[in-house]
This record gives C-alpha cells, sequence and structure tokens, in this order.
C-alpha cells in the first residue's frame, strides 16, 4: 500500500488498507495580538504507520454553521474506517463536531467548529441619534470589544468592506448612527452585522432570536432595522422615502441574467438602489409572443407560482407590455433572448402566439382555458423565422417608446457544468439541450443586433 498527500491536500490511497481516524486536535493561532482564528490537526492510522492531515486552512471560530470536507479515499477505497459514525471532541474554547459519511463513492470526514462561548440581544433601543444594544456573554473576557463590520455583499459570507470597533461595558454597547448612517435614507440598504471579539475565542456574533420588526425607525431620517435573518444580530440601513430624484431608470424585458442584477437580496449587486429605479419587469416572455395579438385575459388562472401569474400574465395575454414601458417612462431597456433560446411558443387556434413559461406551464391556462395547435420548439428552423419577424415588429413598437441606442443586449449563456461541494465540476444532466440552446442564443443575438 502507498499513501500520498498530492496538491489539494487530500490523501490518495492505492491498494487497500484498513484505517482508522485516532485523532482530532484543535490549535488556535493568534495573529496580529487580535484576532484569533483555529486550526485543526487530523491524525489517520493505516496498517503501516500514522499519517497526519493538517487543514493548512485558518478557521474562523464563528464558522459556527460551515462544514468543511476532507477527502480521505483516494483512487482505491480502504476497505474500512473504523470509528463512530460522527461524534464531538470537545474543548475549552470549541468543540470539533464531525461525522463520516459516503459521498459520491467516496469515504468524507466531515467537520466544523462550534464555539463554547455565546452572546444574545436582551434588548435594543434609540436615545438621542443612537442606538443602545444591550446584550450578555458567557465569556470570560474582562475586555471584550464589540466590531460593527459592514457586508462587502447583503449575504453573510465573511467578507466586509469597512470593521468599526465599539466601545462596550461589557453589557451594553452603542451605535452612532447619525455619523454612520447619515443619508442613507435617501440609499440603498446596507448591512452591518455586529460581533464580539473575546479575548480566547476569536470574535462570535451576536444571537438575535428575540428580534423583530418592530425595532424598524420608519419616521426616522436614520433609517435603519435589526433583524436575524440567520439568528444573528445584523443592522439593515433601508431606503427611505426621500429618494434621488437623479437615478437612472431601467426597464427589463428577459429573465434571471438581467433581473438579478437589480435584486437587493443578492450578492451581485446589493447596492443598486443608490443609482437605478426597476420601474418595469416582463420575465420569460418571447418576442414572438409580445408583439403578436391579444388573447383573451378575463381566465381564472390558478398555479402553484401564482405570485408570478399576477405580475407578468398580462404581458402575455393582453400583449401589452410596450404600453406599460411607456408611462413607465424608462431611461432603458435590458433585453435577453432566454425566453426565445430555451422556451416552447405555443400557436392557439385562432392563430395568437403564446410563451409556454414555467408560471404558465404550471398554470391551468392550457388545460381549461387555450388550446394550442401547434408548437414551436426552441431549435426549429421555423421557430428562428418567427423570431426574426417578430424582432422587426419590436423594433417599430420600441422606437415609438424608448430610442433605439437605449435598448441594451445581454447576452447570456447556459453554463454545461455545475460546481459540486468539493468544488470540482461535473456536467448538467440537461447539458446536450444547454448547448443546443447556446448555438440558437447566438444565433437570435445575432439577428437582433442587426
Amino acid at each position: 500500500m502507498i499513501i500520498r498527500r498530492n496538491e489539494r491536500n487530500k490523501f490518495i490511497v492505492y491498494g487497500k488498507a484498513q484505517a482508522n481516524i485516532s485523532g482530532l486536535t484543535l490549535k488556535r493561532r493568534i495573529v496580529d495580538n487580535k484576532t484569533r482564528y483555529y486550526d485543526i490537526d487530523i491524525k489517520i492510522s493505516f496498517q503501516d504507520g500514522e499519517y497526519f492531515f493538517d487543514t493548512e486552512k485558518y478557521l474562523f471560530c464563528s464558522s459556527i454553521n460551515k462544514e468543511y470536507y476532507l477527502d480521505i479515499v483516494g483512487i482505491e477505497s480502504v476497505e474500512a474506517i473504523s470509528m463512530p459514525i460522527g461524534g464531538v471532541v470537545r474543548y475549552d474554547e470549541a468543540d470539533i463536531v464531525f461525522d463520516v459519511s459516503e459521498k459520491d463513492g467516496k469515504t468524507v470526514l466531515k467537520y466544523g467548529i462550534v464555539p463554547n462561548v455565546h452572546a444574545c440581544v436582551t434588548d435594543i433601543k434609540t436615545e438621542r441619534d443612537e442606538i443602545i444594544v444591550e446584550f450578555s456573554t458567557d465569556s470570560k473576557d474582562p475586555d471584550p470589544t464589540v466590531l460593527f463590520m459592514r457586508r462587502s455583499f447583503t449575504t453573510r459570507n465573511g467578507l466586509y468592506n469597512k470593521i468599526i470597533e465599539l466601545e462596550t461595558n461589557g453589557k451594553s454597547f452603542f451605535i452612532p448612527s447619525s455619523d454612520l448612517f447619515k443619508g442613507k435614507s435617501e440609499k440603498g440598504r446596507e448591512i452591518w452585522d455586529v460581533a464580539i471579539r473575546c479575548e480566547k475565542i476569536g470574535y462570535i456574533f451576536i444571537d438575535a432570536d428575540d428580534i423583530n420588526d418592530d425595532y424598524c425607525d420608519k419616521d426616522s431620517l436614520i433609517a435603519y432595522k435589526p433583524f436575524n435573518s440567520d439568528g444573528y444580530l445584523s443592522i439593515w440601513t433601508m431606503e427611505g422615502e426621500n429618494k434621488n430624484g437623479n437615478k437612472i431608470k431601467v426597464a427589463i424585458l428577459g429573465s434571471c441574467y438581467i433581473k438579478e442584477a437589480f435584486h437587493s437580496l443578492d450578492f451581485t449587486n446589493p447596492d443598486y438602489k443608490r443609482f437605478y429605479d426597476n420601474v418595469l419587469v416582463g420575465f420569460h416572455h418571447s418576442f414572438i409572443s409580445l408583439t403578436s395579438s391579444p388573447i383573451d385575459d378575463s381566465y381564472d388562472i390558478t398555479s402553484e407560482y401564482q405570485r408570478e401569474i399576477e405580475l407578468y400574465s398580462e404581458f402575455e395575454l393582453k400583449k401589452n407590455y410596450f404600453r406599460k414601458l411607456k408611462d413607465s417612462k424608462a431611461n432603458y431597456l435590458l433585453v435577453d433572448n432566454y425566453a426565445d433560446a430555451t422556451l416552447v411558443v405555443g400557436k392557439d387556434e385562432r392563430g395568437q402566439f403564446i410563451t409556454k413559461n414555467y408560471y404558465l406551464n404550471d398554470s391551468n391556462l392550457f388545460t381549461d382555458h387555450i388550446k394550442l395547435v401547434k408548437t414551436y420548439t426552441q431549435h426549429g428552423e421555423e421557430r428562428i423565422a418567427l423570431y426574426e419577424e417578430a424582432v422587426k415588429k419590436f423594433r417599430e413598437k420600441i422606437n415609438e417608446v424608448i430610442p433605439l441606442s437605449h435598448v441594451i443586449l445581454v447576452r447570456g449563456r447556459q453554463s454545461l457544468y455545475k460546481q459540486k461541494e468539493d468544488k470540482s465540476k461535473e456536467l448538467w444532466p440537461d447539458h446536450d439541450f444547454y448547448e443546443k440552446s447556446n448555438k440558437v442564443w447566438e444565433k437570435l443575438d445575432n439577428i437582433f443586433l442587426r
């Protein structure tokens, strides 16, 4: 049997052997006398000796819900891993929680760190333009520091673009909202995480299970909102009524390839509301459908996606997107060809077209109200010819509403691969369809740009 460790810090086992995970060791690292990290050593015993695995990866002790995977089996599987399925290794400062399981045909050790020191909010109030947070903690640190950290993105991923240290007496701290949040009522939101840095444990987030929306001060020019979307205290600066009148008004006619860039909860563009007003959204409509004749809109449509039905179905039935676009006074229109490249278009008995998108397809529209006499698949030449005619009509209609120079085409494509938890990639089951759709998408984009 030969054991090697490759560049990815994985054990590669050649041959078969009995293996035991004989120890997990937690190591605390101190950097710049302030920030504390954890490291884990794992000892694996084989028949011919013991081998050590050092994670070589600093782990914040606040990574309470994160999991790290160590692939301990390589080309040929070992016969057995003789240890409990899961367990806890306890230390004064934190516990290592682990389990062994099968994943993608390999034996995987999954482990994470859970700190034994906690903090929780007991009360929040405002006083003289300050947010006062009272908390309790079982940390023995006589001199804790509160960290006020502005997220780089709206999701809690540990990336912060600004960190402020706040003074505390060990029981409460003050957030000077008049300085930090001044003018934010005219802008998009920011999210600040609150953590306590302790001498021995590093930093820990503050539990906020009892926090609710009642703390939202909507009448104040200093707009803030404590919330606990993931169980920990954060401060969310809201967009108030006094919005910046110089924002660019954008309308969307496309899919998530555009829509996700104008979404407050997404990591791609969380501050978009500072600069743009999203005044109209058309979602998963083909140009073929939108430029055809109206369909009866008096149908009682029910669907699992009722919200999408309420927001977008009128564009498919009334064909009134262009009128709504004119009313919106949008400065720019962003479009993509996702629907025409990937979705089926149907024609009813009166020769009117409709897009078979996911929210209409799931509804009772095609079973109870509309009978389709013909469908046009995404990849047929007849469908492309219909698209060509639709784009001509689109140019005529749009030119009455917005300059063509203010219509922006987003050239999205579908990936053939997905990324797995271990950062490797594998083909999507429908990769053949995606590949065909991407080729059609390229054709449609070129037609649109002529």
